[in-house]
């Protein structure tokens, strides 16, 4: 009964977001409206809107890092977006599949996500964009493993559209994540991973206990005389190395041998 009544409540709280996050779209005129220093605080609102409706806490491990970057975190879940979003003023790259999808899909495209259609083999264009969008001071988050993995190890990075940062002299402020559950283990509710479909996870984020985001900010890294297969290698061992601190943080010792038993 009290996990029916708070799927309940939190399912009525994310609609809730939903609904201000469409009101905030028409009255803006959002996808006529490309002026990003006006969407950037809205699509900050929405996603504290958004982690408070799912009872997510957000913990930062270290202060958020000054300056225009091109952010890079590991991946784990659609809830990475609004737990990260809610912290870092950026916007997002997304696989074009999510500009399809019921409900969030226009939310996603009002807000200037930049869609990549997987294997379209335009990633060199897209990479130009992101470039542009860089050069002009608009800071652009992605997930460079390219999918979602349990959060206990990272997948190798995609070296093509580091190149935005190589292009536009940006540099990367690489940051990664874990989740943490009520009883201090890694959280296997939250990732979005395997076959599981949307909606399926949805439903487990909303029947989940309360968990913790726990973020950490690491040095940023400079693009400065790289091309993009030497500033991915130097990104991805920047990341490895602090995913790797970062759960010795949050979960302790014990951590290592659940990590050693595979991540995918």
């Amino acid at each position: 009964m009290f996990k029916h009544l708070t799927t309940t409540k939190r399912a009525t709280k994310l609609l809730g977001g939903l609904v201000w996050a469409y009101r905030t779209i028409f009255r803006i005129d959002a996808f006529n409206n490309t002026d990003r220093d006006v969407l950037k605080p809205l699509i900050c609102e929405f996603c504290q809107r958004m982690t408070r409706a799912i009872d997510l806490k957000v913990v930062e491990t270290n202060p958020l890092p000054a300056g225009h970057a091109l952010w890079a975190s590991n991946h784990i879940s659609w809830v990475d977006i609004v737990g990260i979003g809610s912290k870092v003023p950026a916007f997002f790259i997304a696989k074009a599949e999510i500009g399809n999808w019921p409900v969030f899909g226009p939310v996603a495209r009002a807000a200037g996500t930049v869609l990549i259609k997987r294997g379209s083999g335009d990633a060199g264009s897209i990479s130009e964009q992101i470039a542009g969008f860089l050069g002009d001071g608009v800071p652009v988050l992605f997930y460079p493993e390219g999918t979602t993995s349990m959060g206990r190890s990272m997948r190798k990075l995609h070296s093509k559209l580091f190149e935005a940062a190589t292009l536009s002299n940006t540099p990367v402020h690489p940051v990664v994540v874990c989740y943490q559950n009520r009883f201090g283990e890694i959280d296997d509710a939250i990732p979005y991973a395997g076959g599981t479909r949307f909606m399926q996870s949805i439903k487990r984020v909303l029947e989940n206990k309360q968990t913790t985001l726990f973020i950490k900010y690491l040095d940023p890294i400079s693009a400065t005389g790289k091309n993009s297969t030497e500033l991915t290698t130097q990104v991805e061992s920047s990341m490895r190395a602090g995913l790797k601190q970062l759960h010795l943080e949050v979960f302790g010792k014990t951590f290592e041998a659940e990590a050693a038993k595979g991540d995918y």
